[in-house]
């Protein structure tokens, strides 16, 4: 389980510990420090819970097959320093605060492309926190922000940050993966996915981690339409 998970633990764990009982599969939990260690846990790990260019990473590099994603979609927040006017089309040609490699870098970068505009430069940051600290201080005036890194924020902490766009495509997602040395239980997972909505206490869990119901994954193919900046 990624590091953005940590906040909810207890609440993951049932999750899994019902999953497994619903699938059949005894399913162990490994919550890590963050994105580093859970980079190191690809290829080890027999379940990766990951979010998009992750789950990408874990197909390409060691043959991850994605089992299923929740309802719950993957989205940027374009954000800009309070008193800089203007739209999206602000981003074009200005120096734009994100995490490079991220997928909110990737995905508002594509975003804007489709939409005929491109920013001039992206301003490198270590985290969103820091993005966000940036954009209000001064130091840049445009940025990109993971919406669920936004969605955890106390509403002071955007105090000085305007909210341009938030985006709800639902075209990405997090995707469980299932390593290939257990491929043969992947049928059994997407099964036991699909009956948590109607489980007593499955769905209960489905919606106290905001996930909705699970639909099976079989193809990546659209993750590789994220373009870098």
């Amino acid at each position: 389980m990624s590091p953005r998970h940590r906040k909810n633990v207890a609440t993951w764990i049932e999750f899994l510990v019902v999953l497994g009982q619903l699938a059949g599969v005894e399913v162990g939990y490994t919550f890590v420090a963050d994105f580093d260690e859970f980079e190191d846990q690809l290829g080890r790990a027999g379940l990766a819970y990951a979010h998009p260019l992750a789950a990408l990473e874990a197909a390409e590099r060691f043959g991850y097959l994605p089992v299923a994603s929740p309802e719950h979609s993957d989205e940027v927040v374009f954000v800009a320093r309070e008193g800089v006017e203007g739209g999206l089309e602000g981003f074009a040609g200005a120096e734009v605060a994100s995490v490079p490699g991220q997928f909110a870098t990737r995905f508002g970068c594509t975003l804007l492309r489709e939409r005929g505009l491109a920013i001039g430069r992206l301003r490198a940051y270590a985290s969103c926190q820091e993005v966000l600290e940036a954009v209000r201080s001064g130091g840049v005036d445009r940025g990109f922000l993971y919406k669920d890194f936004v969605d955890h924020l106390d509403p002071l902490s955007l105090e000085g940050v305007r909210v341009v766009e938030v985006t709800n495509t639902g075209r990405f997602r997090h995707v469980l993966m299932l390593h290939p040395d257990h491929a043969e239980l992947r049928g059994a997972l997407r099964e036991g996915l699909a009956k948590l909505p109607d489980h007593p206490v499955g769905g209960e869990l489905l919606r106290e981690l905001g996930l909705g119901a699970w639909t099976a994954h079989d193809d990546l193919g659209d993750l590789r339409t994220l373009q870098d900046c």
